[in-house]
């Protein structure tokens, strides 16, 4: 009995170096944390509504009569419509006007909540011919027709985790921006939020000075919410309720983190093609960065966001 003791007790002995070597030789993991977001809230009822040229809803208010082009439900619980003037009050005939709100289900109703606009939207099947109701306390009357609906879900199966990461609604924390070129070389500046109307002064008051005719056009622009959605639409909305959101595409790749964004409405911060990368450090956190021209002036607005919802 006391050999086998003596045995056990060698073999327990022999066998502590190797534990004490594999642990202080176990290998670090250098790889990067895979940040795998929740599926957003709406997702499965996520989709696109495009009414036909020759067959549009009609909304108004103080200003206008809109022709509604399009409404989009996002990932996110976010509605995006799109409607272009055709009865002229205050603003110019055939303006773009881009409006970014909430929505909620009843059912297999969509009930939109807009400072803007609010109304209850039904679809009905979906492809080329899906019926469409649209009501609301501004449509001129109540609308029911046929419209082209593509459900999200379906379109973005084969897209990326990142993309998938990325499409919700996002607000801006704060945001670096950089402009070079002008009177007094590069200038730097970290704003809380992201007020265009403080930003174009800062810039005007350094040498930016195409910015000085016109720094009235960015009163009540103070970007509200950024969104990407699976149908691969960049959206940024404002808090004024009379600003009209600027709205376009975006493309993402994974494998360099870039993103490209195209705006053909946009202003002198946010326009045209706009090339930038992106991060995810975490499940609701994610920085933007989008290289810009600013009056010709090359230029770069570094943003840090996180979730809305």
């Amino acid at each position: 009995m006391k050999k086998n003791l003596l045995f056990l007790a060698a073999v327990s002995l022999m066998a502590i170096p190797f534990l004490v070597t594999s642990c202080g030789k176990t290998p670090v993991d250098d790889t990067p944390t895979e940040i795998i977001l929740p599926d957003p809230p709406t997702k499965d009822v996520a989709m696109k509504v495009e009414f036909k040229k020759s067959d549009r809803p009609i909304w108004e208010n103080k200003e206008a009569k809109y022709e509604i082009e399009s409404i989009e439900f996002t990932e996110d619980s976010r509605f995006i419509l799109k409607s272009q003037v055709i009865a002229v009050k205050s603003l110019k005939l055939n303006d773009k006007v881009c409006i970014v709100g909430k929505f909620t289900m009843s059912g297999s109703v969509y009930i939109c909540n807009g400072s803007s606009f609010s109304g209850k939207v039904t679809v009905e099947g979906s492809g080329s011919n899906a019926n469409v109701k649209v009501e609301g306390a501004k449509m001129a009357d109540a609308y029911d027709g046929n419209a082209d609906v593509k459900h999200t879900a379906d379109a973005a199966a084969s897209a990326s985790r990142d993309e998938k990461n990325a499409n919700r609604t996002w607000k801006v924390n704060a945001v670096k921006v950089d402009v070079s070129g002008g009177k007094k070389g590069e200038i730097t500046k970290v704003f809380n939020g992201c007020n265009l109307e403080e930003m174009a002064k800062w810039a005007a008051e350094n040498g930016v000075d195409g910015l000085k005719s016109h720094l009235s056009e960015f009163v009540g622009y103070n970007v509200d919410e950024i969104l990407f959605t699976g149908e691969k639409t960049f959206t940024i909305s404002f808090t004024g309720a009379d600003v009209s959101a600027i709205s376009g595409t975006y493309s993402m790749s994974q494998a360099s983190k870039s993103v490209s964004i195209s705006l053909p409405e946009g202003n002198s911060f946010f326009h045209g093609s706009i090339p930038g990368n992106y991060e995810f450090s975490s499940e609701r956190e994610m920085s933007l960065t989008l290289n810009t021209t600013i009056e010709g002036y090359k230029g770069s607005m570094a943003m840090s966001l996180s979730r809305a919802n």
